[in-house]
């Protein structure tokens, strides 16, 4: 028996679905362009979250 459960990513009141994001990205490819993860942090403020 197997079970599937979907990769979702809460941000504050938002609900990323992460595999309708690599279907999209499957169906649509585009170039990588890499970032830092320091510097998305940064930008998304992800600094700022606390466990609660």
């Amino acid at each position: 028996m197997t079970t599937s459960s979907r990769q979702m990513f809460k941000y504050g009141d938002w609900l990323f679905d992460i595999d309708r994001a690599v279907h999209l990205l499957e169906e649509h490819p585009r170039a990588v362009e890499q970032t830092p993860v320091a510097d998305w942090a940064a930008a998304y403020r992800l600094s700022l979250l606390r466990p609660d």
